[in-house]
């Protein structure tokens, strides 16, 4: 679909991630998307305190920093099957 300057341009992907099968966008959630997804965030967050320091760090290092798991394990002075 092509759009001119005077027809109205399609909504602007908020992120966009690529994945080996195809590409996908993601659109602007709706609010009501946007309260469950604040609910779930601040579930997650609730859950991710209740962890001990370590696991915290664990999940850091990995999901934040995206260090591999060998690499978690020395740095934490721990077993990489502890890591896993």
């Amino acid at each position: 679909m092509c759009y001119h300057n005077s027809e109205k341009s399609p909504p602007k992907p908020v992120r966009t991630k690529t994945w080996p099968e195809k590409p996908i966008t993601i659109l602007p959630l709706l609010p009501e998307e946007n309260a469950i997804d604040k609910e779930e965030r601040q579930l997650l967050d609730l859950s991710i305190k209740a962890l001990s320091h370590q696991e915290q760090l664990m999940l850091n290092l990995y999901y934040k920093q995206g260090r591999k798991y060998s690499d978690i394990a020395e740095i934490l002075n721990i077993s990489i099957n502890t890591v896993a």
